[in-house]
């Protein structure tokens, strides 16, 4: 990978530097057409090589779910249960199963206040079959 960054730091400084002498030698000396022209036809090639090397790359099909779509299923959830009640303690929403996630413990953070709108999200709402209407279990 270091290679690759260096071969592109080393394309780079060469771009620059022609275009600085070269390009500015033979706008000043045959025209700014020449210069535009000589320009344009670099960009060309570069587009060209650009496009042949295109196959090359690792190209990775994205699988399941994006992580937008996960973030709007969330506030969908919690406009759905706005009409529940919070429980008082925390603990009684809804959580991934740590057993599952015991290998990324990093990534499950504290409970806090911040966006406690979002909290209805992970009521786990049963139905009482009374009304047929969710209700937040009773702590």
């Amino acid at each position: 990978m270091s290679s690759f960054f260096n071969c592109l730091l080393l394309a780079l400084c060469f771009g620059v530097a022609v275009s600085l002498t070269l390009i500015v030698w033979i706008q000043d000396n045959r025209g700014w057409d020449w210069g535009f022209g000589i320009s344009a036809i670099s960009m060309l090639l570069a587009l060209i090589i650009f496009a042949a090397g295109l196959p090359m790359y690792r190209i990775q099909v994205i699988q399941g779910t994006s992580d937008i779509i996960k973030i709007i299923e969330v506030y969908i959830a919690a406009i759905r249960n706005r009409n529940l009640r919070l429980p008082e303690d925390h603990t009684e929403l809804y959580e991934i199963d740590k057993g599952k996630e015991a290998a990324q413990e990093a990534e499950i953070f504290p409970h806090r206040d911040i966006f406690r709108f979002l909290d209805k999200a992970a009521i786990q709402a049963t139905f009482t079959g009374q009304h047929g209407k969710p209700e937040a279990p009773n702590p």
